[in-house]
């Protein structure tokens, strides 16, 4: 049996050797610049110096890993918990200087337990999970009881047994639930926020967290992952030689803006440990966006990275959140609150822009893959589940132009996807009844 084939098109077969040589030229040149980014001043692994966590047998069975903890997260957590022991002296009328061998972590923790509904769920794991740390070095003889009222409440709460935390209270007594920070910013908020930074704002930070948040809003970073970004302009490779020459009519390849270069955002991703995430530094082809968008992301890169060296991040982050609130409060304020309180009704957030963005490539039809692989997640279900649905999404002319995800991080997500598919389907396997139709031997 004999098949017709298409005739070879020469000029197509130029492109797609084309094509197969600048993609190999991007990949290595992308390396080489993640690497530099890794060595370069305040740059910080996020496994660097981590030390073996409270693993659970199931996840080290799934898995076949151990869990790591950052430095940074147990200095955290032990902050945490050495304000809440102050607070704990404080009302129960115990001298601030007492050591920790004359309180009975029993009494803290269940002192903490009672507190745990003023907080949002997520916030008391944060919390529970601080002090199962420090109990770990509690110097007392009823530490280990201590550790057994934790596990209780992490099984409890695994198993869905009582009341789940759905709210917490601000400062001014208000009730605030987890809905009241949006997973959302409409396009007339955001055109009006960032009018009000720019022109009316009298803050200093005003441009500086307006840079941020329409930065934000086009590229869907974590607020601390600005501390490392770099934006990359490489050339293209199309002038260099390869192994065959092309046909004389086969043109050099230029983006949608007209470069004949590429412009990549390179990015530290901050949550990679425990299996998390794909890949320490992910990269973000923002080739297609204009000059001025491009300077304004290069603008929010620089920032970042200079109080990063100085060891001052923290304090950018927290002076760009409350410009922000201000912000908001006087745009949006809530009369009816009564006089003497200023408080909005909305509540945003540069982690708002992040959604938003998300939103709005997913209502663009960017595959959920490729929208993994340029947020930082290793699956997609975390995006499609725990972000901001495409029907938020801005369209048309109030959308940005759309970055794009490079081939081996969107083949990486594809095959962690498999990893856990196939790691899901023998879980099951596992735990599935035998079918044995003709009864038991014997």
């Amino acid at each position: 049996m004999s098949y017709k084939t298409d005739p070879i098109n020469p000029l197509q077969a130029g492109h797609d050797k084309l094509e197969r040589h600048i993609s190999d030229h991007d990949r290595t040149i992308r390396k080489q610049l993640k690497d530099e980014l890794l060595s370069s001043d305040g740059a910080v692994r996020p496994t660097e110096g981590s030390i073996p966590a409270l693993s659970s047998p199931e996840y080290e069975k799934t898995t076949g890993q151990k869990k790591f903890i950052n430095p940074e997260t147990l200095a955290d957590y032990r902050r945490r918990t050495l304000s809440k022991i102050d607070t704990y002296k404080v009302e129960n009328c115990i001298p601030l200087p007492t050591p920790l061998e004359l309180i009975d972590p029993v009494d803290f923790t269940l002192w903490m337990m009672a507190g745990k509904k003023e907080l949002l769920s997520a916030s008391w794991r944060v919390y529970r999970c601080a002090l199962q740390y420090f109990l770990q070095e509690w110097p007392h003889d009823n530490t280990h009881k201590a550790l057994q009222i934790i596990a209780s409440d992490i099984h409890n709460r695994v198993h869905n047994v009582g009341e789940k935390n759905s709210t917490r209270k601000k400062r001014d007594g208000t009730e605030k639930t987890s809905a009241a920070s949006p997973k959302r910013v409409p396009y007339k908020d955001y055109e009006t926020l960032i009018t009000y930074l720019r022109r009316a704002s009298r803050s200093r930070m005003a441009n500086t967290t307006a840079d941020f948040f329409a930065a934000g809003i086009m590229t869907a970073l974590r607020p601390d992952e600005w501390k490392m970004t770099e934006v990359c302009v490489v050339q293209s490779p199309s002038s260099q030689p390869i192994q065959q020459p092309l046909p004389q009519h086969t043109p050099p390849p230029a983006s949608k803006s007209g470069r004949n270069h590429k412009v990549w955002l390179l990015v530290m991703s901050a949550k990679t440990t425990n299996n998390r995430g794909n890949g320490i530094v992910r990269t973000l082809d923002i080739t297609n966006f204009s000059d001025a968008q491009i300077n304004l992301i290069q603008r929010a890169s620089e920032t970042g990275r200079s109080y990063q060296e100085r060891g001052e991040f923290k304090r950018l982050k927290n002076q760009i959140s409350n410009v922000l609130e201000y912000a908001v409060k006087v745009l949006w304020p809530d009369t009816s609150a009564g006089e003497g309180k200023k408080i909005s009704k909305k509540n945003y957030s540069l982690y708002c822009a992040r959604h938003q963005a998300i939103a709005n490539w997913k209502m663009a039809g960017i595959p959920e893959t490729e929208i993994s692989a340029m947020v930082g997640h290793g699956n997609a279900e975390t995006a499609e589940e725990n972000y901001a649905r495409r029907a938020v999404g801005w369209s048309g002319k109030k959308r940005f132009p759309l970055p794009h995800g490079v081939p081996e991080e969107i083949a990486s997500v594809e095959k962690r996807i498999g990893y856990h598919q196939a790691m899901a389907m023998r879980r099951r396997h596992a735990f599935m009844p035998s079918n044995n139709v003709g009864g038991p031997k014997l």
